[in-house]
């Protein structure tokens, strides 16, 4: 995978165009979500639908946008740095980090690393940086 079709599937992502994700997906793909809670489980979604599903039944909550900042593409890997920020829809009161109020946006640094099969995602890890609630603002960013 290049660069270039790295952008190609966040510009899926950011628009939430589940078919363009779908076919960056390998047939069995996982995407493992770092734990709602310090110390917590983990979250393992398996398979295309389960992730499409996961992120439409997000959507009418909040907006995710991501940009990515760094990435390395080594083979079949790559391992990305994303600015991230979520913005609330309506009162997010179990948000992960912390409850939102509508109009708040959380910004973050995320990581990402991908394993990838025939050029597809294959297993998606997800972890962040920080959870600094300083930069929770009720205006957008990027």
């Amino acid at each position: 995978m290049t660069r270039d079709q790295l952008d190609a599937y966040v510009a899926c992502f950011n628009k939430l165009d589940t078919e363009g994700l779908c076919a960056y997906f390998a047939d069995g793909v996982k995407l493992h979500l770092p734990p709602r809670t310090l110390g917590g489980p983990g979250r393992v979604l398996d398979g295309p639908a389960a992730i499409v599903e996961f992120y439409t039944s997000q959507s009418h909550l909040r907006e995710e946008y991501i940009e990515p900042r760094f990435v390395a593409i080594d083979g079949d890997r790559i391992a990305a740095e994303f600015y991230t920020e979520f913005r609330a829809k309506t009162d997010v009161p179990h948000f992960f980090a912390m409850p939102l109020k509508s109009g708040d946006v959380f910004v973050f640094t995320g990581f990402v690393f991908y394993e990838l099969e025939n050029d597809k995602f294959k297993n998606i890890r997800v972890a962040g940086y920080s959870s600094d609630t300083s930069r929770v603002a009720s205006a957008g960013a990027h």
